[in-house]
């Protein structure tokens, strides 16, 4: 099957330095069949989604240049929804590498629009469960890292926090 047209939706964010960022790097994609659409979240992105496939970017991503062209392969190759590893950065700059097990970072994915309905509930999340899929969807990961992603700093340090609190309660049974 050959697609014409990938929708790549850009959920853009207040903090112009990160858009620009990802618009960048959008930019730079090997494939050339690129629909760029911005707007401020997933669903109204869709909406104005014109290509047979979708990808996802939030502020502050970083798309590996060959991101779309390994995940169309990848896609070309049989199944319904494609997703890769990343790695994530912190306010720190240290990049950690994610593999994704349970769950999916909605800009690691390309997916075909007829299987959006399986993820509807999800797009005000940067995060899909995969269990989203499981059973109604034919999904395969790619291992290699396909972006940078930038992670939500309170969320990364207040996990630190909570992690760091519960070994100390573990350690006073």
């Amino acid at each position: 099957m050959m697609i014409s047209t990938v929708s790549v939706i850009f959920i853009k964010s207040k903090n112009e330095v990160d858009n620009q960022k990802t618009i960048a790097s959008i930019k730079r994609q090997t494939a050339r069949n690129i629909e760029f659409v911005e707007c401020d979240n997933a669903t109204k992105g869709i909406e104005l989604a014109n290509g047979e496939v979708l990808a996802f970017a939030f502020a502050g991503d970083e798309w590996f240049p060959i991101k779309v062209e390994a995940q169309l392969f990848g896609l070309h190759n049989g199944g319904d929804v494609i997703y890769s590893n990343y790695y994530a950065k912190d306010r720190r700059g240290r990049i950690l590498l994610k593999k994704q097990e349970d769950e999916i970072l909605l800009s690691s994915l390309l997916i075909y629009k007829s299987s959006v309905p399986l993820i509807s509930n999800y797009l005000n999340s940067e995060i899909v469960p995969l269990n989203a899929f499981r059973n109604r969807a034919d999904v395969n990961r790619m291992d290699n890292p396909l972006l940078y992603h930038k992670e939500n700093d309170d969320i990364y340090y207040l996990s630190k926090w909570l992690k760091s609190v519960i070994k100390v309660l573990l350690r006073m049974d």
